[in-house]
């Protein structure tokens, strides 16, 4: 009897040990996959952070080397629209393999069209000639975005002619903007609208601070500054809605021509953007 139980008592031993031996090696493979996860985790922070750093050229140069870390690099353009007040987005980048890299891109030539070609230059064929001059230079991006092209051939007619006549393909690009806009969620293609319309003689001004409020709403607070510039009405409206969404560039330029009662008036109703603050300073 005491050798049935010596051998049930080694076989139940030998059934612990069996069983013992692979829970330890989970449990020390969980600690390693554990490690494993944090370590990674951190070296994805650390590269994340040095990329955000980069310029646009550089982080397009790493995008174009480290395809592995796309998630990375999808964050970091994320971060440098952010930076650039460039959130809002395009239709037609929805389609493109990097979206955040090339909505960025979209949005940052555009910005230097209208900072360059539309709010500061009078309409005049050397305007016209200028422009023919940077589409060409943009012929790559232009082929890529055929909607955009449309709407610099549209100015470049626009300074040519008092009374233009559109290619089809031109008429054709500029319905797609329109349409691109009734959907009312892409930023890009609302401010395309509303630079087509105020490039229409005795511009509706009211319809276009309607379309303005609707760029600001899709982070396209870049219309603000186009109403500072070339609207005469409800500028300060809608520097007040871009300051909501964290540009106060628009409340800055606007600020600056206020005097102290003004100022103070804005003040005691409750409006202490950042700007607004620092004027009041300087009146102290």
């Amino acid at each position: 009897m005491s050798g049935i139980c010596f051998n049930s008592l080694s076989s139940q031993t030998g059934v612990l040990q069996t069983n013992a031996m692979p829970a330890i090696k989970r449990q020390r493979i969980g600690e390693m996959t554990n490690k494993s996860s944090f370590c990674l985790k951190v070296l994805h922070q650390t590269i994340f952070k040095i990329i955000s750093y980069l310029s646009e050229k550089d982080l397009l140069s790493f995008e174009l080397v480290c395809k592995g870390h796309q998630e990375l690099t999808h964050l970091a353009w994320q971060t440098l629209r952010k930076k650039e007040f460039l959130l809002f987005d395009w239709k037609a980048c929805e389609e493109q393999q990097y979206k955040e890299r090339w909505n960025y891109v979209l949005g940052s030539v555009f910005v230097k069209f209208c900072d360059t070609y539309f709010l500061y230059n009078e309409r005049s064929l050397e305007t016209a000639y200028k422009l023919n001059k940077w589409k060409k230079q943009l012929s790559g991006l232009i082929q890529r975005f055929p909607t955009f092209g449309a709407f610099i051939e549209f100015h470049i007619y626009h300074n040519a002619s008092q009374a233009p006549i559109y290619s089809k393909e031109v008429k054709k690009q500029r319905a797609i903007i329109l349409e691109n806009a009734i959907e009312g969620k892409w930023g890009g293609d609302l401010l395309l609208q509303s630079l087509i319309e105020l490039q229409q003689d005795n511009a509706d001004e009211l319809l276009i601070i309607e379309y303005l409020s609707q760029c600001i709403n899709q982070k396209a607070t870049y219309a603000s500054l186009i109403a500072v510039d070339l609207l005469s009405t409800e500028t300060l409206t809608l520097a007040f809605q871009a300051a909501e969404e964290g540009d106060f560039r628009a409340l800055e330029k606007l600020v600056k021509e206020f005097n102290q009662e003004e100022i103070m008036d804005l003040y005691n109703q409750g409006i202490i953007y950042p700007p607004i603050l620092a004027c009041l300073a300087r009146h102290l």
